[in-house]
């Protein structure tokens, strides 16, 4: 009996021995992987008995696959997987990369190195490095083409491609048409299509998240950095390339988003810092861009955009900092880009600091970019500091009316918008101005320093300090750090050598992205009102102030009656406007230009100088035309042209030359918190 035992026992133990080499953690028996390790293997995969499309592979090494581009009469790489037979196995690149795989299948629906990934498929760690991928563009149906998968429904991990990708219906860096998930993975490729262009996802229904996109996007109607139509959900990610949709047909609108051309999903914590630009041909075809998404008919959150969002068509135009159209929801959010929209016919032309068009709801949001909006028909030109039109709502949102030179928040309405506030850009930079906002989790400020960010922000980069550095070796130093350097402001400062940094823009200590634009100050040296003959000169005399320009059909015939004087406000009957005033005035020129033509209309001036007589106005207009020009203004004020530097005044100097009127130096000081952004 004992024997008996001892022998079994010696049996069952080698038995089990045996088994748990064969077993793993989860019970189920271990499964060896599949080496691939050259280009011949890869290309055994779902084409060879022996590497099934359901099997387990590893990438053992780098691949070149540069001789893809003369297989199969220039075809190239046959895709892994289809949708009747999809690759349902493991692929785990084990960070390898693939390089210059080629691919040109025009007739096929799923084009990539993976054809269709199914439900089971699991892609992991692999790069793939140049080439090219073309496909779809002559087959019929949802045809999609990615440089990793055409059709993606199931999980892609960690994955990362920089080719060339263009296809017909959907086409995107990584993958043409997601259904599953794409996580922590990028692309950097450019991307073109017909339908729907995307940095990562040309379609997503599914998830993207963690993820991000630099390359030029392109499309005939739908393009976005992340993704070109968002039904899903993309969290965490971001893109920084130029998106750009253009439209020539009466049948299709042109939409482009810095994360998603069109978004009828979720998207949140996500940012975009690249220009997005649509455009249409046809008269009957309208054009939408945003700097998150040009329409929005879903959810955005959390999330901001830096970029230029551009639209301009025959027909309607809508830009935003955020969104074309909003349609749906934007909360927690806020855009510092330009918004421009432009059209060249009888229709409406939208533009807003955070939607162009708006008929959702927007709460917890703000505005700090630059609107235009142009239109050869005034009637139709609709700009806001937070929406160009739109019956939709707002709660606890604000706008700088300095950087957006918008006095309103809604297009033309001069009425109080509920829950819409404008605010000077320093009085944006003080926590308080935000009354009912979460401070301690979800946003953050650096008080008198910054505008409000999101604290998940954070955890990014932190902006440094560039003050006294050179201008060249800023712009190296922002560039080596994965900045875009943007246009200069140029201010005479007698403590500071010409082209050297004074100021910048994000602050020093402010949270910043990978790829934000940022926007530096230079010094001009000594002002030219402190040295010389700033201030003399024939600004003041000669035929300036005198003459004809100030008489003459210039200030009397069409120009100041019929249509033009109905609109205007009513003219004050104050003497010539205090030097003070004027110089203030001059300074900030460019936020009283509300339609940024480069001309203070009599509406605008009288905006910001309601006291301003219809004399004075005609004394410093010395060509009749009925608007001022910086010139105009300069020479009024005996500057010394062009565009000479005003010297800074002091408190003192402010209610010396109001003549002891404080409410002129108020108004004064209100005006002052512009000067010094003077564009070059």
């Amino acid at each position: 009996m004992g024997k008996r035992a001892g022998s079994g026992s010696t049996w069952l133990g080698w038995w089990m021995a045996g088994m748990a080499l064969l077993i793993g953690c989860g019970g189920a028996m271990a499964v060896t992987p599949i080496p691939i390790a050259t280009l011949d293997d890869l290309n055994r995969i779902g084409r060879d008995g022996a590497y099934p499309l359901n099997g387990t592979y590893v990438l053992t090494g780098n691949i070149d696959a540069s001789a893809t581009a003369s297989w199969n009469g220039g075809q190239g790489f046959e895709p892994i997987g289809t949708q009747a037979t999809p690759f349902t196995g493991a692929f785990d690149g084990q960070g390898f990369v693939i390089r210059g795989l080629t691919i040109r299948r025009p007739g096929l629906l799923h084009v990539g190195l993976f054809g269709y990934i199914g439900t089971a498929g699991d892609v992991r760690n692999l790069g793939l490095e140049g080439g090219t991928v073309e496909g779809g563009t002559t087959a019929s149906g949802k045809a999609a083409a990615g440089f990793l998968a055409g059709y993606n429904a199931g999980s892609v991990t960690g994955c990362y491609a920089t080719g060339t990708v263009s296809g017909k219906d959907a086409a995107g860096g990584l993958v043409g048409w997601n259904t599953g998930g794409i996580l922590d993975s990028y692309a950097t490729g450019t991307v073109t299509s017909s339908d729907y262009s995307g940095g990562v996802a040309g379609y997503n229904e599914g998830t993207i998240s963690g993820s991000y996109a630099t390359g030029t996007v392109t499309s005939s109607y739908s393009s976005g950095g992340v993704a070109g139509y968002n039904a899903g959900t993309i969290s965490g990610s971001y893109a920084t390339g130029t998106v750009t949709s253009s439209s020539s047909s009466s049948s299709s609108y042109s939409y482009s988003g810095g994360v998603a051309g069109y978004n009828a999903g979720t998207i949140s914590g996500s940012y975009a810092t690249g220009t997005a630009t649509s455009s249409s041909s046809s008269s009957s075809s309208a054009s939408c861009s945003g700097g998150v998404a040009g329409y929005n008919e879903g959810t955005i959150s959390g999330s901001y955009a830096t970029g230029t969002a551009t639209s301009s068509s025959s027909s309607a135009s809508c830009s935003g900092g955020v969104a074309g159209v909003n349609a749906g929801t934007i909360s927690g959010s806020y855009a510092t880009g330009t918004a421009t929209s432009s059209s060249s016919s009888s229709s409406y032309s939208y533009s807003g600091g955070v939607a162009g068009y708006n008929t959702g709801t927007i709460s917890g949001c703000y505005a700090a970019g630059r609107v235009i909006a142009s239109s050869p028909y005034n009637d139709y030109i609709r700009m806001g500091g937070l929406a160009g039109e739109g019956s939709g709502g707002f709660t606890n949102c604000y706008w700088d009316i300095e950087t957006t030179r918008q006095a309103y928040a809604i297009g033309d309405s001069q009425s109080p918008i509920s829950g819409a506030s404008g605010l000077t850009s320093a009085a944006m930079r003080q926590q308080a101005s935000f009354e009912t906002w979460d401070f301690s989790t979800v946003w953050g400020i650096q008080e008198g320093a910054s505008y409000p960010y999101l604290r998940w922000q954070a955890g990014s980069q932190t902006m440094a300090s560039y003050a006294g550095q050179a201008r060249t070796t800023a712009q190296s130093t922002l560039a080596s750090n994965g900045y875009t350097v943007g246009a200069f402001t140029r201010v005479c400062d007698p403590t500071a050598p010409a082209d050297t940094v004074i100021g910048q823009s994000p602050a020093p200590g402010m949270p910043v992205s990978p790829g934000e634009t940022v926007y530096l100050v230079l010094s001009t040296g000594p002002c030219d009102g402190d040295t010389g003959g700033g201030d003399t000169g024939g600004g003041d005399t000669g035929g300036g102030d005198t003459g004809g320009g100030d008489t003459g059909g210039g200030d009397t015939g069409g120009g100041d009656t019929g249509g033009g004087s109905t609109t205007l406000p009513a003219w004050g009957s104050s003497a010539p406007a205090p030097r003070l005033v004027m110089t203030m005035l001059y300074d900030g020129f460019e936020a009283v230009d509300r339609d940024g033509n480069g001309a203070l209309s009599a509406t605008e001036v009288l905006t910001v100088l309601p006291a301003m007589s219809r004399e004075t106005f005609q004394a410093i207009d010395q060509n009749g035309d009925n608007t001022l020009s910086r010139q105009e203004i300069e020479s009024y004020l005996g500057l010394g042209g062009p565009f000479g530097c005003v010297r800074r005044l002091f408190i003192k100097d402010l209610v010396t030359a109001a003549g002891g009127d404080f409410l002129l130096a108020g108004l004064g000081l209100a005006l002052l918190g512009v000067m010094g952004r003077r564009r070059a």
